[in-house]
């Protein structure tokens, strides 16, 4: 891989340093604005090139040493080298820029935070080394990890002891990926493994889980998650509280990965709403929004495409005594099909996957409603959509929430309320 010297001259939507090499655009992992750096290429595209930091000749004054000796190679992180209140002030920069309008920021604690990832395995014949981790940038190999600064700490700290024991495996060559949900004091990791595990590997998998506050799952072929050797016993749902309100969550359930920010996003919505009207929460998932702010609302009406989540979120409602939260079924990607009946003085809340609510924007844009609180966690794709919004609303609010640290994405909540006639 070749090692080139840059100039960095200003930064790209991922927060990478951006550079130009025989006329064509480089984007450098680990660099800033300003910089002078040597980099080595890692990918090279029709449009760019992707490099590296190996050394920083000419420093920023923003700088800051990466804490994980893993930075640079492994790809779970890229902002390490700013400090989290740094990383922040790009993001707000960067998106005030893109939507002509001032954001704000709430931070949080930015390590340890992230109680849902999903780790690759490789075992290495050639080095009889069993890696466990993210992948590398370049995209082909695990990268090799002793511990993860972003992962919960039970984890973090087991990570030698994980791999140990699944060196130790006679399938070893056959884990594919480790799954972990860590909620609350529950912290649980699920093995993929895509051969039969022997008797020995079962006692071995258990003998981890008693020298460590790991709880171990298995999944094989057919997908079904369940005790070492035990099938009759699946995972157990994991009690979490969201704003006061307790829930019960599978591995399957859509949980936001950041308890803290989740909290502090949840109490910034509840600050904002109107009060006694009737709410409309899209895309509500398994109620992480609906019931927190239930209390400010005449009725919340929970809209979600998963039949599942649906009933998932009626009983979270009826666990909490909450009487007037109710949640319909319905695709949200046609909902000028299905068309939810909205009224004027009702407030929409929307919470939508990384595609965005294109086409229920699309909707809204042709009717009024009193507030539109529209969350986040692509600002590309609610650029677009606000986009849409634009013509019957302005924005009232920006405001971003480090649910993502040390990474180049982040939360957004925006606040829009009608235009004057």
């Amino acid at each position: 891989m070749k090692t080139i010297e840059l100039k960095i001259q200003g930064s790209t939507d991922q927060f990478y340093g951006k550079s130009q090499y025989n006329q064509k655009e480089v984007h450098v992992i680990g660099a800033l604005d300003g910089e002078l750096v040597e980099a080595t290429i890692l990918k090279k595209t029709k449009k760019a090139l992707l490099a590296a930091v190996t050394k920083v000749i000419t420093p920023s004054n923003e700088r800051q040493e990466a804490l994980c000796p893993h930075f640079l190679n492994c790809s779970g992180c890229t902002l390490q080298h700013l400090s989290s209140h740094h990383q922040l002030t790009l993001k707000a920069k960067w998106l005030e820029d893109e939507i002509k309008f001032p954001v704000q920021f709430t931070e949080t604690h930015p390590w340890h935070y992230r109680r849902r990832a999903r780790l690759s395995v490789k075992y290495d014949t050639k080095k009889e080394e069993l890696l466990i981790g993210f992948r590398e940038h370049k995209g082909w190999y695990v990268a090799r990890m002793d511990g993860c600064f972003i992962l919960p700490k039970a984890v973090h700290n087991q990570l030698p002891a994980l791999k140990s024991a699944l060196s130790q495996l006679s399938i070893k060559d056959a884990i594919s990926q480790i799954e972990v949900s860590s909620i609350g004091d529950n912290h649980a990791l699920i093995i993929r493994h895509l051969r039969p595990f022997s008797n020995d590997d079962i006692n071995i998998l258990y003998q981890l889980e008693n020298h460590s506050s790991l709880v171990i799952y298995t999944q094989d072929n057919d997908l079904d998650i369940h005790r070492p050797g035990l099938p009759d016993q699946p995972f157990a749902a994991q009690p979490m509280t969201i704003s006061h309100h307790a829930y019960h969550a599978n591995i399957s359930d859509f949980v936001q990965i950041n308890e803290e920010a989740n909290s502090k996003l949840i109490e910034h919505i509840q600050n904002a709403l109107q009060q006694n009207g009737i709410i409309h929460d899209f895309f509500c998932g398994m109620g992480n929004i609906s019931l927190a702010i239930s209390q400010k609302a005449k009725e919340v009406i929970g809209y979600e495409l998963s039949d599942t989540m649906v009933e998932k979120a009626k009983t979270n409602a009826k666990m909490n005594d909450i009487t007037n939260c109710h949640f319909i079924q319905m695709d949200l990607f046609k909902a000028q099909i299905e068309k939810p009946q909205i009224h004027s003085t009702d407030t929409v809340v929307l919470d939508p996957p990384r595609s965005g609510a294109e086409d229920l924007c699309q909707l809204l844009s042709q009717q009024s409603v009193s507030q539109i609180i529209y969350v986040s966690c692509n600002a590309k794709t609610l650029i677009r959509d606000l986009k849409i919004l634009s013509e019957k609303y302005k924005l009232v609010n920006a405001h971003i929430f480090d649910m993502f640290s040390q990474t180049s994405h982040f939360e957004t909540c925006v606040i829009l309320e009608p235009k004057s006639q």
